[in-house]
């Protein structure tokens, strides 16, 4: 006998949503309370998702709610989480998902820029690689390191999906421009990880305008840097 799976909860659903609705309108209640309301309506929504609850039809809902409050980052974190849910598994849903999360790829909070980012590389939905490229490729040029860090492990999942995609769009050598200029340590970092992963470690650490340069630079980009450098080090420290 095969297990029941969870049954929509038309109550709560309706309930939620009447909530929701509700709470894009201000009425008499303080933007404090105001947030604090949306926050704890958001958390229902989720704990019902979790539970393998339909959920989705909220989406106009949540979305409105979110960006009523688009300097808020634990809704903005909440309203990622519920959308990149439901677009891998709603097709109706993935371009509205996408739309949202391009409107905050140029968000003036660059948390928000970095979340949705992290976001649109998270829906690994192949036939929608396309739209994740463009926004990956301008994060790499950010002002912003937290965003630049988030870019590069961005164009880390493109190539675990399509390889291609990341030769054809340069990408790879736009993350070893950012490994050779970049100020961030972090980013810096990423940029090894990324191209460790990408191209033998012999190859890359064979490089040693590459070696030499990062050996250079380790007293200011940090102990991450160092760490990766010394990584890379090791293959050509063996005997062979």
């Amino acid at each position: 006998m095969s297990a029941k799976r969870p049954t929509k909860p038309r109550g709560e659903l309706a309930e939620l949503s009447a909530q929701l609705q509700g709470l894009c309108m201000t009425g008499k209640r303080s933007n404090v309370e105001l947030r604090q309301a949306k926050k704890e309506a958001f958390k229902k929504v989720i704990n019902y998702m979790t539970l393998g609850m339909d959920m989705s039809g909220l989406f106009p809902m949540m979305t409105s709610c979110a960006n009523l409050s688009p300097d808020d980052i634990v809704l903005k974190k909440m309203l990622y989480l519920y959308i990149t849910h439901y677009a891998a598994s709603t097709p109706d849903l993935a371009l509205l998902t996408i739309n949202q999360l391009h409107k905050d790829c140029h968000d003036q909070d660059p948390t928000v820029r970095g979340l949705a980012l992290r976001s649109l590389c998270s829906l690994r939905i192949s036939n929608l690689l396309e739209y994740v490229v463009s926004p990956v490729t301008a994060g790499l040029d950010d002002r912003h390191p937290y965003v630049r860090r988030t870019a590069v492990m961005g164009v880390l999942k493109i190539w675990h999906m399509n390889a291609e995609v990341v030769e054809s769009q340069g990408m790879l050598q736009h993350v070893q421009t950012l490994l050779a200029q970049d100020s961030d340590p972090q980013v810096v970092a990423n940029c090894l990880t990324l191209l460790m992963q990408v191209q033998r470690v012999k190859r890359l650490a064979s490089n040693k305008a590459l070696m030499y340069s990062l050996i250079n630079r380790m007293k200011v980009r940090g102990k991450l840097v160092a760490s990766s450098a010394y990584s890379l080090s090791r293959p050509l420290c063996k005997r062979p």
